[in-house]
């Protein structure tokens, strides 16, 4: 409540063959996360003169929450880009510039 979004993104699955593991130098397989439902979505909440910037990675069909971040002091514009398992998160935050 009180937020509001800025950005919003799902990743680009595209049609060539991913392999959905990752095999490690020691022979042992790590599968990787791989959900077509996910959605990403930035918000802002400005709380008196301070503001927070918001990431949550949800599934969109089932609504559970996968991943919040919290950022103190970002603030816009903000880009976000999603592939497969990975989300980034380009912001401005005002107070670390120079």
């Amino acid at each position: 409540v009180g937020e509001k979004v800025l950005a919003a993104v799902v990743p680009e699955h595209r049609e060539w063959d991913h392999v959905p593991v990752h095999i490690k130098g020691d022979a042992t397989i790590l599968y990787k996360y791989i959900n077509k439902n996910l959605l990403a979505v930035a918000t802002e909440d400005s709380r008196g003169n301070a503001t927070f910037l918001n990431l949550y990675v949800v599934d969109s069909v089932t609504g559970h929450v996968l991943h919040q971040g919290h950022i103190a002091g970002g603030s816009g514009p903000v880009h976000l880009v999603a592939c497969d398992n990975w989300v980034i998160m380009h912001y401005r935050n005002p107070k670390r510039t120079r």
